[in-house]
């Protein structure tokens, strides 16, 4: 018990030596003005600094490279079938037998017909190959011994 009646009494003295010093800063504050030559104003003057703008035009700045791809045009289109402008030949409306002199006509490699080509030929195949002397699988064997 008398413990902690002994540190009751040392904050309470705790406590008035900060009352103590709260007096002490406004002797210390006068002892500063000494030592530096001058007083502390009563009145501050300072104001707080105007308020940049950080909102810009609303206006996007655009790239070089998009202000180029605006300024490029396309050319227009050039059909080869009539030598008109604005559509190609896939899509002209001059004359259908025209449209098909621009494309080979289709040869089989098989038969030799026209109008298909030799994966799509109803020939048989093996007939093409009757005027051989040799097979395949000869061939190979000759070459071995």
């Amino acid at each position: 018990m008398e413990y902690l009646i002994q540190k009751l009494r040392e904050i309470k003295l705790d406590v008035k030596r900060k009352r103590n010093n709260d007096v002490n800063k406004k002797d210390k504050a006068k002892e500063m003005e000494k030592y530096v030559g001058c007083t502390i104003p009563t009145t501050v003057t300072i104001q707080p600094p105007k308020r940049s703008k950080n909102k810009v035009s609303g206006k996007r700045i655009e790239s070089e490279v998009q202000k180029a791809l605006e300024q490029h045009t396309k050319k227009p289109r050039y059909c080869k079938i009539c030598g008109g402008r604005g559509h190609d030949s896939r899509n002209c409306k001059g004359n259908t037998e025209e449209k098909g002199s621009f494309h080979k006509p289709r040869y089989c490699k098989n038969c030799g017909g026209q109008g298909h080509d030799s994966q799509n030929c109803n020939e048989n195949v093996d007939d093409t190959y009757e005027d051989n002397d040799q097979s395949y699988n000869d061939s190979d064997d000759d070459g071995k011994s």
